[in-house]
């Protein structure tokens, strides 16, 4: 394996992570160590494989030289391998058992893994820590929550609409216990991409609770 095929490969393994980071509202958990690994080597792997295939086809070319191959086979990579494992089956690229599709289920069912074990680290945290945000001024909160959820860009106006009357609704909600209320609006905010609000409203709570007397 040459050291552009390899360099191929982190590329490709990097580009992957910032999706993994940047594409979700719900960032991936340490819980999720293994599959983030094996999703960033299987990409890496498929840029390392394209890497040959590409100057095979694209060497004699005067520009495709230098370091271009190894940017191209790390931002195609995944992509190229695909369309040429579709055309090493039987010719019909949507055969459901053809090496191209086998690929993407295997990269589909890692990603749900991922989001799976995300969403339950999630949960937990809001179940375990967001009550300490009862020891904030809950209206302040509860602007700071609306402000965010107004102003989170990618959001539609109907989603935007039903996650603010969320809060609102939690909010007035006299059955409601003051933890069941705080959870519920938090988790809404969570949900909504405000992972980093919630974790900083919990990070002022403990400040105040460890300034309390006899903490």
């Amino acid at each position: 394996m040459s050291i552009s095929a390899l360099l191929s490969g982190g590329l490709a393994a990097l580009l992957s992570l910032m999706e993994l980071i940047n594409a979700r509202r719900r960032p991936p958990s340490f819980r999720a160590i293994h599959w983030i690994l094996g999703r960033l080597a299987f990409d890496a792997g498929t840029a390392m494989l394209a890497y040959p295939i590409l100057t095979a086809a694209l060497g004699g070319l005067a520009w495709f030289t230098g370091a271009l191959p190894i940017v191209v086979a790390g931002f195609a990579g995944p992509a190229f391998l695909r369309s040429q494992l579709a055309l090493l089956g039987s010719g019909q690229e949507s055969n459901t058992y053809g090496p191209a599709n086998v690929y993407k289920r295997i990269q589909k069912q890692i990603d749900d893994n991922i989001s799976e074990i995300g969403l339950i680290a999630q949960s937990e945290w809001v179940f375990d820590k967001v009550p300490l945000i009862l020891l904030l001024d809950l209206e302040e909160t509860c602007k700071w929550m609306k402000g965010h959820i107004e102003t989170t860009p990618k959001m539609k106006p109907s989603e935007r609409k039903m996650r603010l009357q969320i809060i609102d609704d939690a909010f007035g909600d006299a059955s409601l216990s003051p933890e069941k209320k705080i959870q519920s609006v938090t988790q809404c905010l969570v949900d909504a991409g405000g992972i980093r609000l919630a974790r900083s409203l919990v990070r002022r709570a403990r400040k105040i609770e460890k300034s309390q007397p006899g903490s």
